[in-house]
């Protein structure tokens, strides 16, 4: 899947207050998932890409870092909603 002219994605990450995508740059680490480092007119983000039936695993991962958050550790702001594009799940 081409992350950065995906239309879609791009359209759903600019709803999200992050702007059109400029650059997509894959990360190499990751077994689960692919990870991709994400500039946008705002700044960079990361950008998350689950397999196909993983949303308990981005449920849990998501209240873990809202709970790391709301105790003063520093951790990534999770996207308020995820994001399908062609079958896959993005946060």
């Amino acid at each position: 899947m081409d992350i950065q002219g995906n239309k879609t994605l791009s359209k759903a990450l600019y709803e999200q207050g992050l702007g059109h995508i400029k650059n997509a740059t894959p990360i190499k680490e990751g077994l689960e998932t692919k990870n991709y480092i994400i500039s946008t007119v705002k700044g960079r983000c990361i950008l998350k890409k689950y397999k196909k039936g993983s949303e308990n695993e981005v449920a849990y991962e998501s209240e873990l870092l809202e709970y790391l958050e709301s105790k003063h550790f520093r951790a990534p702001r999770v996207l308020t909603n995820m994001i399908y594009v062609e079958g896959f799940l993005f946060m």
